[in-house]
């Protein structure tokens, strides 16, 4: 009898034991299995966040360009000095010609790069990029404003720029991007900051010179401190800041970039 009281409680041992050990294994699968899909969501969360934030920030380039400052009629000693001084950001320049006066309106003129285009937001939207100094590109604003939106490139216009009757060949169209910029300044400039008439080159003298900063790698959440250094570091009545390359890169994206585990 005491025999096999002794079996009977051995098998309910077992029994027990076999049943404690099912259930650790349950609660270790479903630990796993929460910990996987924990992971998993954290993961998918933060993928999308990157996804999201990035498709803005290459909307804020293509809109409104990737340069910090513009700098408007920088003179050669002024322009050499602060490349020298400041050599940890990358320079560009381009020139502006004058003003082309049309129904009691100023267009700026200009001589620019069609590799500028990925600086200040810009692209051929149709024909080419001009050559030669009678030749012209123009926002599309432009077309519309001369009443030959329509019309098949090139066109050959005969155009008054600073009081002189000038012919041009208007071999392409430029995506308006001047009206997005800051032109923001203390003190006086005869011509806008950004040309919205641009030639494929000009050998006149009288040309105004503006200098193009921007960072030698493209870095929208220093872009606010970058800024705010050249602004203490430059004296000058003429400078255009572009603040959108920090607030709607970085800023407007903060939250998201925060999230952890990223």
């Amino acid at each position: 009898m005491v025999k096999l009281s002794l079996n009977k409680k051995k098998t309910k041992n077992i029994k027990l034991v076999h049943m404690l050990v099912s259930n650790d294994k349950r609660i270790i699968f479903l630990s796993v299995l929460s910990l996987v899909i924990g992971f998993t969501f954290l993961f998918t969360i933060t993928s999308l966040s990157g996804t999201i934030i990035k498709t803005k920030q290459d909307s804020t380039t293509k809109t409104y360009g990737k340069f910090l400052m513009v700098i408007p009629e920088v003179d050669k000693k002024d322009e050499k000095s602060i490349k020298q001084r400041y050599s940890h950001f990358s320079y560009e320049h381009f020139s502006m010609i004058g003003n082309v006066e049309h129904l009691n309106k100023e267009v700026p003129v200009g001589v620019m790069k069609e590799s500028q285009g990925a600086d200040f937001g810009f692209k051929v939207i149709k024909g080419e990029w001009p050559k030669t100094s009678n030749q012209i590109i123009v926002e599309e604003y432009v077309m519309e404003l001369f009443g030959i939106e329509n019309e098949k490139l090139p066109i050959y216009v005969s155009l008054k720029l600073d009081g002189k009757q000038r012919k041009y060949e208007i071999t392409g169209v430029i995506s308006n991007y001047s009206y997005l910029l800051s032109t923001s300044y203390d003190g006086y400039l005869e011509t806008k900051v950004y040309p919205s008439i641009i030639c494929g080159e000009e050998k006149s003298q009288n040309i105004n010179s503006s200098l193009v900063i921007s960072q030698k790698k493209l870095d929208f959440k220093k872009a606010q401190n970058d800024i705010n250094y050249l602004l203490s570091e430059i004296e000058s009545n003429h400078i255009c800041v572009n603040e959108k390359l920090y607030n709607n890169g970085y800023e407007d994206n903060r939250d998201m970039m925060n999230i952890p585990f990223k």
